[in-house]
């Protein structure tokens, strides 16, 4: 695939590891699901419709990585290696130990793989006959790794403590080469070239805490999470870039220019939760949370020119620093009314940003604070179906990559920046579903959806006439989006089933900055076929279809992919082998047309190494000395405390009632 997690069209998600916020991967779910490996994962939640009781950031929804804490009793665990073409490899490791009130769990993850990303954008000035050819051809070689341990311990039937430790690190290392050819009339007038080394090091420590709490009340419940992270980054790159004319002869100044930037993170959660059924059908849910962030990003450029010396490069410096504050309030309630179930949300939230840019000598801040209400209603029409009316409010607030005002010169024909005066985007999002089930297995989900977001965030390009450009992040003034979405789960046999899901939807963009408002359709689809092929073997076939997309200044071409996998278990399923192919046509790619008529034209390439065949094995063990059935399953009283059994004394108690030995009746 293309790397791209979405959930409905949108890539603007928020990432929770085992429910909570962690600061190791951002909120890059790709990277997430990479680096933790698929062992370690018990289930991945997708929320697109979140209540009350999550943040209200991300448009998009809600990916919940659950990671395995497995409580088998006694040891086991298991360990994996994957091997791929083009050069790649994941190894990984996972050890659970259940040891009456205690359960250790750790897993780990290493990862290497190259790959490359291929852009050519093509310029075209219509007011003078001049083009512009851009070619970029960037070398990726990353390697991370990932580790999560921890514990559970299980004080009685009513109270339970959660402690784990997250680490993350990786060099991000590669290099961009680029080409720019300049053309008058369709003559070549010259070119110029780029090279572009880096290496970024991530890392990152992640502590979380966790204390649930029960009653003998059936339902109620206490929660009290805590969490801490830090994440600490280098990067170093230089450049080194050279001019010549339409005989290939060098043109001075010959530049080069190296840039190492350090920066991090920290990010501290703490929350309740507290969950009280009232009566039969009723459940109020309540709680409270703050969330205190700070970052840190300061770069040391230095530029030469014709090899004199090296001299501070004050047009690329960037030091910037800011902190963002959260504190929420939440309640639920959920309630049944004749034949409809409901839920009504409301969540406060105050949000506080402060941050300042050093070279422009500039303080940049902000506070909201908003009400963030939901609703669903629900109603069984029979047996078979259901209807669902759903309304929930979000808001997408600027990362902080969008708000550093650091100038990105990887490209030299696009720069970039971020813009520390954005405003949050607030999504008002309301459903109608429709659910049949019908045969054993089979189910159709038909929806339809309007969103409606103001101050929508998009990436805005300036375009000059010496062939580059300038993108920045701006606010518009709003977005509406409105469409249908059917899921159908179909079961052709025993051993063949099909998943289909198709999207189809209208864009509506109301511009400032002179741009012109945008409208356009889109829609996307999807289909898995799982098949047991033998009765032993499982194969996978999965198609994506992405149709063209309205963007701000342009379209997006359609593209499409295939995956497929074969899986097999061995040796009493203690041995999986998997065989995959992902995009087995090599087809996923990115093309942009920006048409500023009758001013420019731009076209933009991407294709990112997406095709690849590997092979990878999981294997399952268990200690030689703890078996399952060594450990006894614990008992509690109604007091909470566990029970100790006496195993002897209880057998012989039978005995004597049953007229054994011993002095019972005779």
């Amino acid at each position: 695939n293309s790397g791209k997690i979405q959930i409905r069209g949108s890539a603007d998600i928020t990432l929770l590891v085992d429910g909570k916020p962690s600061s190791i991967f951002g909120d890059d779910v790709a990277s997430a699901l990479q680096g933790i490996p698929g062992s370690s994962i018990e289930s991945v939640e997708v929320i697109d419709k979140p209540g009350a009781k999550y943040d209200a950031q991300g448009k998009g929804g809600i990916v919940n990585i659950i990671l395995k804490k497995d409580r088998k009793p006694g040891y086991n665990g298991n360990a994996g290696l994957t091997i791929g073409l083009p050069k790649k490899i994941n190894g990984n490791f996972a050890l659970n130990a259940n040891i009456k009130k205690w359960n250790f769990f750790m897993n780990a993850n290493a990862r290497y793989a190259v790959s490359f990303i291929k852009d050519t954008i093509r310029r075209t000035n219509n007011f003078n006959d001049t083009s512009f050819l851009n070619y970029a051809y960037t070398s990726r070689l990353p390697y991370s790794a990932f580790a999560n341990m921890g514990f559970d311990y299980t004080f009685n039937k009513f109270n339970k403590l959660s402690v784990s430790e997250s680490v993350f690190g990786a060099d991000m290392k590669g290099d961009i080469n680029t080409v720019t050819n300049t053309l008058k009339n369709s003559l070549n007038q010259g070119y110029n070239t780029r090279y572009n080394a880096y290496n970024g090091h991530p890392r990152a420590l992640t502590t979380t805490l966790g204390y649930k709490k029960t009653f003998t009340l059936p339902g109620k419940e206490w929660n009290v999470d805590a969490s801490y992270s830090m994440r600490k980054y280098t990067r170093e790159s230089t450049f080194e870039t050279h001019f010549y004319d339409a005989n290939n002869v060098q043109l001075p100044p010959t530049v080069a220019t190296s840039i190492p930037v350090k920066g991090g993170n920290n990010n501290l959660t703490i929350s309740t939760d507290y969950v009280l059924p009232v009566g039969k059908v009723s459940k109020i849910e309540t709680g409270v949370k703050a969330i205190f962030f700070e970052f840190k990003s300061e770069n040391f450029p230095q530029s030469s020119y014709n090899g004199g010396s090296v001299i501070d490069d004050v047009l690329l410096k960037n030091k910037f620093n800011f902190t963002q504050n959260t504190k929420a309030a939440y309640a639920n309630f959920k309630s049944v009314i004749g034949v409809f179930n409901y839920q009504l949300g409301m969540r406060y939230e105050h949000f506080k940003y402060d941050g300042f840019i050093e070279q422009y000598n500039q303080p940049v801040g902000a506070v909201f604070s908003n009400l963030f209400p939901s609703a669903y209603v629900n109603t069984k029409l029979n047996a078979k179906s259901d209807i669902t009316l759903s309304y929930t409010k979000r808001v997408n607030r600027p990362n902080f990559f969008q708000l550093i005002p650091y100038i990105d010169v990887t490209n030299p024909q696009d720069t970039s920046t971020g813009n520390a005066n954005l405003k949050p985007e607030f999504v008002h999002a309301t459903e109608l579903s429709y659910v049949y089930n019908y045969g054993k297995q089979n189910n159709v989900l038909a929806s339809i959806y309007y969103q409606y977001n103001s101050n929508l965030i998009q990436q805005l390009k300036r375009f000059n006439a010496n062939g580059t450009s300038f993108s920045q992040p701006q606010n518009l003034a709003f977005g509406a989006t409105y469409g249908a979405e059917v899921n159908w789960k179909y079961y052709v046999s025993k051993i063949w089933d099909l998943n289909l899901n198709v999207n189809a939807f209208n864009l509506l963009l109301n511009q400032t900055e002179g741009a012109p408002n945008r409208n356009g359709y889109g829609g996307f689809a999807k289909i898995i076929s799982n098949y047991k092929l033998n009765g032993i073997w499982d194969l996978q076939l999965a198609a994506n279809y992405f149709s063209p997309t309205t963007i701000t200044q342009g379209y997006i071409k359609a593209y499409g992919n295939v995956d497929v996998a074969i899986k097999r278990n061995f040796l009493k399923n203690m041995l999986t082998l998997t065989i995959s192919g992902n995009d087995i046509f090599n087809t996923t790619q990115t093309v942009s047309i920006f048409n500023t008529i009758p001013t420019y034209g731009q076209y933009n390439y991407r294709k990112n190494q997406t095709q690849q065949v590997s092979i990878g094995a999981q294997i399952r063990f268990l200690s030689r000395n703890t078996k399952p059935g060594d450990v006894k399953p614990k008992t509690f009283g109604k007091d909470g405390k566990e029970v100790k059994k006496d195993t002897k004394n209880r057998d012989e108690n039978l005995k004597k009632d049953e007229g054994g030995e011993g002095e019972g009746p005779r």
